[in-house]
């Protein structure tokens, strides 16, 4: 049984990493329901023994729910809070899985290590492969396979404590690509709660060398390469783009507008509401269209303009 909610948790987790649409609420459905139904089950056969800091945890949690579903009564947007009630309920029914399945604290870290590793070196894969990513160019901020930049740098912030825990050299490596992927998202928040899990984790944990040479050793070339990779995105997209000259592009436009739009004989356009018929008013005189469009000779059709060879335009690079 224990091995079966490990199983689920992995998956239930593993889906709310890679494929939960960022902060769209559609995946959440059916997460949480999967969630939800291994909690009955688990519930079902047996009773858990929770002690008073889980039973605070879920307290704080189910109070965050209702508080939620309350704000829906006077919300000026009442959708929005009913998706954060689904979302917090959601948490509630997680962690509560979290909670039957009585992981071990060595088993729930390496389940947590393995999925935190799929999800950052699919971040970093679409940085070297832009096809696999949302958009065929790369973008400046790192975001699949989350699909949002800032919970993409909570996933990173929430994976060191688990690298340091590992001690080893595979733990080196992983704390190097985690930084990387952390400043491709230029998060700040995310920033702050990686520090903030680092500070906390010297603070409690003893012996403290360890932890800190693996981040001595790889945080700095963690933050060089991220910051060389960022730097080089925002000097690509902000090269200006290729336009073409002004005349060509009049003349590209001019060749492909009916030739009735460019008919000098038709009436000048209306004035403003209640201003006589026949007052002309500025740039209004017949031709002047005409002319401001390229027509050179009134009744000239498109089919005897020669082909428009204006050079290709480069757009910008996304940001």
């Amino acid at each position: 049984m224990r091995g079966a909610l490990l199983g689920v948790a992995a998956l239930v987790v593993g889906g709310a990493l890679l494929r939960a649409g960022g902060s769209q609420p559609g995946p959440l459905f059916w997460i949480g329901s999967l969630a939800l139904v291994a909690v009955a089950a688990s519930l079902a056969l047996r009773r858990p023994s929770l002690g008073r800091a889980e039973l605070a945890l879920f307290a704080c949690l189910a109070g965050l729910a209702l508080w939620s579903a309350a704000t829906i009564v006077w919300s000026i947007e009442p959708d929005r809070s009913w998706d954060s009630f689904n979302r917090t309920a959601v948490y509630l029914a997680v962690v509560g899985l979290g909670a039957v399945a009585g992981a071990t604290p060595r088993a729930a870290a390496t389940l947590l290590a393995v999925l935190f590793a799929v999800t950052l070196a699919w971040a970093l894969v679409t940085v070297v492969v832009p096809a696999l990513g949302p958009d065929v160019e790369r973008s400046a901020r790192l975001r699949e396979p989350v699909e949002y930049w800032n919970a993409l740098a909570l996933v990173a912030a929430m994976a060191l404590p688990v690298w340091l825990w590992l001690r080893r050299p595979v733990g080196a490596v992983a704390i190097f690509a985690t930084v990387v992927a952390l400043a491709l998202t230029t998060s700040r928040g995310g920033v702050l709660v990686a520090l903030v899990a680092v500070a906390v984790w010297l603070a409690l944990v003893r012996p403290r060398g360890e932890a800190a040479w693996l981040l001595l050793v790889s945080v700095p070339p963690g933050l060089a390469v991220g910051g060389w990779a960022l730097t080089t995105a925002v000097a690509e997209g902000a090269r200006p783009a290729t336009r073409a000259p002004a005349r060509c592009s009049a003349r590209c436009w001019s060749s492909e507008e009916p030739a009735s739009s460019r008919s000098p004989a038709g009436p000048p356009p209306p004035g403003p509401p209640g201003s006589r018929p026949g007052r002309r008013w500025p740039g209004s005189s017949p031709g002047s269209r005409s002319r401001r469009r390229g027509s050179t000779t009134p009744g000239t059709s498109s089919a005897t303009r020669p082909p428009c060879r204006c050079p290709p335009t480069r757009a910008a690079w996304p940001t």
